[in-house]
């Protein structure tokens, strides 16, 4: 759980830099991603 915690840090760190749709995507489908992983 550490891990994906840092790795959330991570990218709200990259959209801090990056302010941009691209990176705003990936981090969409990244916290969709870690959703349903964190559901089931």
């Amino acid at each position: 759980m550490k891990k994906i915690t840092i790795n959330i840090i991570l990218y709200f760190l990259l959209i801090l830099l990056f302010d941009g749709d691209f990176f705003h995507h990936i981090y969409c489908l990244y916290v969709k991603k870690l959703f349903i992983l964190w559901i089931y």
